[in-house]
């Protein structure tokens, strides 16, 4: 697994839950320093940040912005984020924007990066509207390549039966006080 893990895809595709569990993972499974990067600036439905306390609480460090307000929509980035790529013991995950605009974030650090340190991670959701079909899936992968002049190491199918995952559908036994 290389340094620096970047996590992106569609909004609500699940990138940032699969982001701030695969932090709580590596933590769990490394002594080396854990920052969880907060860089998805244009539609921040979810934010990490919100619970920085907590991650603090378990030895993740977690980079947004430095403005207070951990709620507000904030799209700033915080100059700490400079130290995922000169800190060559931390292993680092950045929840990054979906779409082709969001990733154009992480494009002002391009100089800081060194590509063999780097794999980015395509979560997808079939469930959502625009990675529905292979061809979309694909389009939407080439376009993010194209913004963050990094190619994707991999697909992460983050699909879910939602209404249809139920304990009665399967037979799962219910616990009572």
């Amino acid at each position: 697994m290389k340094r620096i893990q970047i996590i992106t895809g569609h909004f609500g595709s699940g990138k940032t839950e699969f982001a701030v569990n695969f932090a709580k993972y590596l933590k769990k499974n490394s002594d080396e320093g854990i920052c969880l990067v907060d860089l998805d600036l244009v539609n921040p439905y979810f934010r990490s940040r919100e619970k920085t306390e907590v991650y603090k609480n378990l030895g993740i460090e977690i980079v947004s912005s430095d403005l207070e307000g951990e709620a507000a929509d904030i799209p700033s980035i915080s100059a700490r984020i400079q130290k995922i790529f000169d800190t060559k013991n931390l292993k680092s995950i950045i929840d990054l924007g979906g779409d082709s605009m969001g990733a154009t974030a992480l494009r002002r650090f391009r100089e800081s990066f060194i590509e063999s340190e780097i794999e980015v991670w395509f979560v997808m959701n079939a469930n959502r509207p625009n990675t529905q079909c292979v061809e979309t899936i694909l389009d939407y992968v080439k376009k993010l390549e194209t913004a963050i002049e990094l190619k994707v190491s991999g697909i992460i199918n983050a699909t879910h039966m939602l209404k249809y995952t139920t304990s009665e559908r399967f037979n799962v036994p219910r616990f009572s006080n």
